[in-house]
């Protein structure tokens, strides 16, 4: 594979598009400076992948885009391709050959393609991983790379090593794979959690079944139960219903034979009234005979009385023609002495005459007025009668209205008797309420105090938790990194082992325990100084290999004496180096009070400490490192040590971190760290597989004590879960109790202001029905007051009546007395005229008495004889009236006792229609309250019908059943106080079950299908993990020895190069950290 052609069109400095073919071998591109030579290999750098812009000499992505010259305008994009021989199929594109283009925009829009296809950046660079072409390849040398490359430090260093063994393609392989891992470790937490949730969740829903089933059997049994009392109330209320009805129809046949009752007293009163209205025509008939008769008697006897008074007359006038015809024959000789007196007497006659023709007139006047005076007295007894009717019509009307507003005031105070009722029943209910609000009230505080105790407890419990799991995921995390140092430093423990059985290297090794076996008990043997150290900083490494030569081992003896055998028998082992301490030779000159004063004292002379107390080792080695190192004073630059130097004289050895050494007689030794003795590979290898091992057994040691801490973490952190499941139970427990008394008491509450509403309610319609009542009491006085009224006016009315009657009567009286005083009158002016007719004739008598002497005595005789013929017409006259006055008394006699009779008749029916009237007030208010009791009964039997229908509905509606299986359980239980002791305790089962999901059944049998799937699943991810990890075990094999052969390759012409330049000397590649060759 080699490049054969770049085609670049607006980059940088390339306005036009250009093409340069590259043949194998060689290629020279030269030119003047600023002609563009570096922008063709910031170009190949581009597409190849090089992101970062300063090192393509640019400060932003769009500068790789022709800005504009004087010449040629800016661009809107630039392009490069490159176009790559691929015959030997480096590149993983089935292809002879390969395109790659690369086009940017002034949006900052960017697109790849690859042999035309568009692709992504990743893409492109994957495609060159392993051919040495990547963006940061040595293969691109760029400007400053060189000496990028001499003054590179060993990290950056690493990168060329990649590239030259393939490395980077094994490490974004690893990358890829440990991603995988990465997601598959995500997807097994992911799991695990999930299925530990499925587990809570599946016994979870396990418990709602088994609640579930628990429920349907109680609310199974509640219905049944529930049926019962619903059968027993539909007999109940159908035997209800029936004594109801019969009791209706016995009240109805009673409403109707007090109806009956009450029509035949209306039909009596009617009839009485009938009787009394004739009785009172025959009345009112009688008293018209009556007193017809009285003034047909009165005429009589006024007719009696004129002719009594003619018989008088006539009698007088018979006297007086005897007088006269004895006066005349007395007064003849007189009688004309005596004439002029009659001239005078019959002026005087004139004169009376005159006066009652007057009297006449007046009579007359006032017999008219007295007519009148009747006739309006008859019409006002006419129209007095019409009131009469009316009146009794109002007053028969306000009874009607007073029984009625009776009737209602008795329903009024029915009705506030039972609003009473209603009312200390809602106040005793009310009473109760507010006794158990105060008992909930003060439960509430408690319950309160309990739930911050128990949310206490909780928080306290879950920080525990959240920091137990923090301690077992650091453990965890502690023991997957001993783990996987565990895993490489076995692999690379094999991997030198390997290395060493291929190795020609036979040095004879001599294990400590089969030396041990043959030292003398007083001789303590340690391993290899090295090995005794658990752990050194990484900034000290090079020292203490300097202090510490590897590979020398360590003896101690309680006399010197023994060194001699020690010597004799080391030689015959043929062992390696070997430090003996003989404790009668070696004496602790330093004390720790010295070293904590110069601790003390030169603390802030740049001074990090002695060298036993900068590691990690065990305390039984404590006497043995302070022997070895307890001497050394290490500080942190060369001016802190040599300023120490001067002020401690020599008491210690003072070495620096930036590599130089001071001993206790001033001689210093530099760059210690880089002039150590080149060792062997063998001697390197065989050491650091004895480090491995010691490694990999403290890590072993570290992972059983960090498991046992992780599994008693684990024992705490379930007891710590467990305890938090119970808290959180009781305090579930306590918030559900603290709930239900809230809502309890917001029910209560709710119950409290609706009693309140409906005490208010009743308060008012007990006002309403009060003023009611006081409006009817008030129209009852009203109406009372017209019937007193009406009563008096009947009374007044009556005496009004009787007033006008007598009224009437003396009017008639008046006028019969005027009629016989008009005929008295009359019978005067007669009389008068008679005189006068008698005085003239007496005249012409008298004138003539002389001249007719006898004529007129005569005529004297023939008027007695006249006379006396109407006396005796007179007296027939007067016994025939006499007969007819007697007549007339004896008719008034019986017309009087008949009225009599009459009164005592109207008397009676009028006590009769009383009596019969209060009876049928009686049987009215008795047919009012048959009624308002038969109204009652239709109501009770609505409300039964209604809570019949009512029953029917439930049954229907809420129970989704029918009467006859309701019925059906009708004996299901002995009694309803055991039915509602067996609901309360189903009910008092189901609310302790707490919420119950109907699902529950269902949801069980899909997360216990969850959980299957989800068991099988993290199977099949624990497959995949550990295929992943065989993977990159294989991956990491395989890169270790690229990585590794490579390294020895670069070592070994790096050495030859060198002697060739150098004409000699010594060099030599190492690892900084050769136990792990990838890091």
């Amino acid at each position: 594979m080699y490049l054969k052609e770049i085609e670049i069109k607006g980059f940088k400095s390339f306005a036009n598009k250009i093409k340069l073919s590259i043949t194998p071998g060689i290629t020279v591109i030269v030119g003047p400076n600023g002609c563009g030579k570096s922008n063709i290999t910031d170009a190949v750098r581009w597409i190849l992948g090089e992101q970062n812009i300063r090192s393509l000499r640019g400060d932003k992505i769009t500068d790789m885009i022709f800005s504009g010259n004087e010449e040629q305008k800016m661009r809107n994009y630039a392009q490069v391709s490159l176009l790559f021989d691929n015959a030997d199929r480096k590149l993983s594109v089935d292809s002879e050959e390969v395109e790659l283009k690369r086009t940017i925009y002034r949006s900052g829009e960017i697109e790849n393609y690859i042999n035309g296809i568009p692709c992504k950046l990743k893409d492109i660079q994957e495609l060159f991983w392993g051919t040495g072409l990547g963006r940061n390849s040595y293969s691109i040398i760029a400007q400053g790379k060189v000496d990028f490359v001499l003054n590179a430090k060993p990290s950056e260093r690493r990168t060329l090593f990649e590239e030259a063994s393939d490395v980077a393609l094994y490490r974004n392989k690893r990358e890829n794979t440990l991603k995988k891992i990465d997601l598959v470790e995500n997807n097994l937490l992911r799991t695990n959690d999930i299925l530990k949730e499925v587990e809570d969740t599946l016994i979870h829903y396990k418990k709602k079944s088994d609640d579930l089933k628990a429920y349907r059997f109680y609310q199974e049994n509640i219905q049944k139960l529930e049926y019962y009392m619903l059968s027993h109330q539909y007999l109940l209320l159908q035997k209800s219903s029936t004594r109801n009805n019969k009791k209706l129809s016995l009240w109805k046949n009673e409403i109707v034979q007090v109806e009956k009752t009450l029509l035949h007293n209306k039909n009596k009163i009617s009839q009485l009234e009938q009787q009394k209205e004739q009785l009172e025509q025959q009345l009112n008939e009688n008293l018209k005979v009556y007193q017809e008769s009285e003034i047909d008697k009165n005429r009589v006897i006024n007719q009696l009385a004129s002719i009594k008074q003619q018989e008088s007359e006539i009698n007088q006038l018979l006297k007086n023609i005897q007088g006269d015809i004895k006066y005349a024959d007395s007064q003849y000789k007189s009688f004309k002495d005596n004439l002029s007196n009659l001239e005078k007497d019959i002026q005087e006659t004139y004169h009376n005459e005159k006066f009652c023709e007057d009297t006449l007139q007046n009579e007359n006047i006032l017999l008219n007025n007295y007519n009148d005076l009747h006739e309006y007295y008859q019409q006002k007894m006419k129209t007095m009668e019409t009131k009469d009717i009316l009146f009794e019509k109002y007053y028969n009307k306000y009874r009607e209205d007073k029984i009625k507003k009776e009737t209602e005031i008795e329903s009024l105070n029915l009705s506030l008797f039972k609003i009473g009722q209603e009312q200390e029943y809602i106040n005793k209910k009310l009473n109760d309420y507010q006794k158990l609000v105060k008992n909930i009230e003060k439960e509430l505080p408690t319950l309160e105090e309990k739930i911050k105790q128990w949310e206490e407890e909780k928080k306290k419990i879950e920080i525990e938790l959240k920091e137990k799991e923090v301690i077992i995921a650091k453990e965890k995390e502690l023991i997957q990194n001993y783990q996987n140092d565990l895993n490489l430093k076995n692999k690379e423990k094999e991997f030198l082992e390997e290395y060493l059985k291929n190795s020609q290297d036979k040095n004879k090794k001599i294990e400590d325990s089969s030396f041990n076996k043959e030292i003398l008990p007083d001789v303590i043997w340690y391993a290899e100084i090295n090995n005794l150290i658990s752990e050194i900083p990484d900034y000290l490494n090079n020292i203490f290999h300097f202090i510490l030569e590897e590979g020398t081992k360590i003896i101690q003896v309680t006399h010197s004496d023994q060194i001699a055998n020690l010597n004799q028998l080391l030689k015959e082992r043929n062992i390696g180096k070997i430090k003996i301490i003989a404790e009668n030779i070696i004496s602790l000159t330093k004390t720790d009070l010295e070293r904590v004063k110069i601790k003390e004292n030169f603390g802030k002379e740049k001074v990090l400490g002695f060298a036993h107390e900068l590691i990690s080792y065990s305390d039984k080695y404590k006497h043995l490192f302070e022997l070895i190192l307890g001497h050394i004073l290490i500080v942190e630059d060369m001016s802190a040590a040599f300023n120490l130097f001067e002020k401690l004289n020599g008491q210690w050895i003072i070495i620096s971190l930036d590599g130089i050494v001071l001993d206790q007689k001033g001689i210093i030794s530099l760059n210690f760290e880089f002039n150590d003795k080149v060792k062997d590979n063998n001697f390197f290898t065989s050491n650091r597989v004895l480090a491995l091992e010691q490694e990999i057994k403290f890590i072993s040691n570290q992972i059983k004590v960090k498991n046992v801490d992780l599994d008693n973490q684990n024992v705490k952190y379930h007891k710590l879960n467990d305890n938090l499941k119970s808290v959180i139970k009781q305090l579930e427990y306590h918030l559900a109790e603290y709930g239900k008394n809230k809502s309890k008491l917001s029910e209560i509450e709710k119950n409290i202001i609706d009693l309140e509403n409906l005490l208010k309610t009743l308060a008012n319609k007990k006002i309403d029905e009060q003023d009611k009542k006081k409006n009817l009491v008030e129209e009852l006085k009203t109406i009372n007051l017209y019937l007193k009224d009406i009563e008096k006016y009947f009374k007044e009315y009556s005496s009004y009546l009787n007033c006008l009657a007598r009224y009437q009567v003396s009017c008639n009286k008046n006028i019969n007395e005027i009629k016989k005083n008009i005929e008295n009158i009359k019978m005067k002016i007669n009389w008068n005229k008679e005189r006068e007719r008698l005085l003239q004739e007496r005249k012409q008598e008298m004138s003539h008495f002389i001249q007719n002497n006898q004529q007129e005595e005569k005529k004297r005789q023939e008027k007695v004889e006249y006379y006396n013929k109407e006396l005796l017409q007179l007296t027939n006259e007067k016994d025939t009236l006499k007969v007819k006055l007697n007549f007339i008394i004896i008719n008034q006699e019986k017309v009087n006792d008949s009225i009599n009779k009459i009164k005592e008749i109207l008397k009676e029916k009028e006590d009769m229609l009383s009596k019969t009237r209060e009876n049928m007030e009686i049987d009215q208010k008795k047919l009012d309250q048959k009624k308002n009791v038969f109204h009652e009964g239709e109501l009770l039997k609505v409300q039964y019908q209604e809570k019949i229908n009512h029953l029917f509905y439930t049954i229907e509606n809420q129970y989704n059943s029918t009467l006859n299986e309701v019925l059906l359980s009708k004996n299901y239980a002995e009694n309803q106080k055991e039915a509602l002791n067996q609901i309360t305790q189903y009910k008092e089962q189901i609310k302790l079950m707490g919420q119950i999901n109907f699902d529950a059944d269902q949801e069980y049998q899909e997360q216990y299908t969850r959980y299957t799937e989800l068991k099988a699943k993290k199977e099949e991810i624990k497959q995949a993990k550990e295929k992943l990890i065989s993977l990159i075990n294989e991956i990491d094999q395989i890169a270790e020895n690229h990585f590794y052969q490579t390294f020895l390759a670069v070592h070994n012409n790096f050495k030859e190069i060198f002697q060739k330049l150098f004409q000699g000397g010594q060099v030599s590649l190492e690892f900084t950290n050769g136990r792990k060759l990838l890091e």
